[in-house]
């Protein structure tokens, strides 16, 4: 454990396993360095899902576009 609560839209806590300190994610041309949080979750048997969950900070940064009826992310 991390020491680390975070508190999700739905109001649930979460305390994450573990952090990935300064992961470089490349954005286009950008490269930003960011920290992952790892949750543990229930597996998906649904081919191609993934759950991945961005803070707004990053989400800002990147000008990410969410566009739910199409279930598309976009980072410009």
């Amino acid at each position: 454990k991390t020491g680390v609560i975070i508190q999700l839209v739905d109001m649930s806590v979460v305390h994450p396993e573990e952090v990935l300190e300064d992961v470089l994610v490349k954005v286009n041309e950008l490269i930003f360095p960011t920290n992952f949080y790892v949750k543990k979750m229930k597996e998906d048997s649904t081919p191609g899902s993934s759950d991945l969950l961005l803070g707004r900070p990053f989400l800002s940064t990147a000008s990410t576009k969410i566009d739910v009826q199409s279930g598309t992310l976009t980072m410009e």
